[in-house]
């Protein structure tokens, strides 16, 4: 299912976000996934649950190429002696962005991206990791008419293979 979260400023909508992106630690309630109740003690161990979050502003490493950014996401690819393996860096980060931003060089630095491309790669990453839960916050307030729309077909498709969305936004028409 996809599940639309709106809000006033202040309503608490990133807090819940860095909640179950295991951010930060809940005052009250539980997080209970198949009928456990979880504590998240950081950001990994939300991914290990399933858990991938977008939020609204990039949080790439701008030195760092797209590719580095991936691999900084799922892990370094390594040989069997250990030494990071740069090809299969590479080859994986552009699959990852094929989902939205097909042609874009995984190799020029995050800092080089327009805001745009950095929201399309940030989404794309996610996209391409196989989640329980994808945490959509204000994913499309950097993005034009075109790109929204396919966002918003993509979102669908994750959905329809038995990922649940949460998506905020504050465009009443997109929810």
């Amino acid at each position: 299912e996809i599940h639309g979260l709106m809000g006033e400023n202040g309503a608490g909508k990133s807090t819940l976000i860095k909640i179950l992106a295991g951010v930060l630690q809940p005052d009250q309630g539980r997080i209970v996934i198949d009928d456990e109740e979880i504590r998240l003690s950081g950001p990994q161990e939300a991914r290990q649950h399933g858990i991938a979050v977008v939020h609204q502003h990039s949080h790439m490493i701008p030195d760092l190429s797209v590719a580095e950014n991936h691999a900084l996401r799922i892990g370094y690819a390594r040989d069997r002696l250990g030494n990071i393996h740069w090809s299969t860096i590479v080859d994986r980060a552009a699959q990852a962005i094929e989902v939205l931003i097909p042609r874009l060089d995984v190799q020029r630095a995050a800092r080089t991206l327009s805001d745009v491309e950095k929201q399309l790669v940030e989404l794309s990453f996610a996209l391409s990791e196989p989640s329980r839960l994808l945490i959509l916050d204000e994913p499309t307030a950097a993005l034009p008419g075109h790109e929204a729309e396919l966002l918003h077909q993509k979102v669908r498709q994750v959905a329809s293979r038995g990922t649940s969305v949460l998506f905020v936004s504050h465009r009443l028409d997109e929810v």
